[in-house]
């Protein structure tokens, strides 16, 4: 069985006006363990030797996805409430 803990689903990229030919805005919803909410992520775009590579940084509160620090049998693990995910995907052009 296939269980997903994290999904991003696209609905809007849009081209930051007066920008780099690469910089975009991408929007989304951000599913993580059954809990959604609504993200806009500022995204780089390239495109080099029929490869694409997106880039990206944000921001997220742990707790809109009720994401809690986690416990063990001995203590809890602090973590801050707001982080920042760094990512870096490519993939072939068709």
């Amino acid at each position: 069985q296939n269980m997903d803990f994290a999904v991003f689903k696209m609905y809007k990229a849009s081209k930051v006006a007066e920008s780099k030919d690469q910089e975009y805005r991408i929007e989304g919803n951000l599913t993580i363990i059954g809990y959604s909410n609504t993200i806009s992520i500022p995204v780089i775009i390239v495109e080099k030797k029929g490869k694409i590579y997106v880039e990206g940084k944000f921001s997220m509160n742990r707790a809109l996805w009720k994401l809690n620090n986690p416990k063990d049998s001995e203590r809890t693990v602090q973590i801050d409430q707001t982080i920042e995910l760094y990512f870096h995907l490519e993939g072939e052009k068709k």
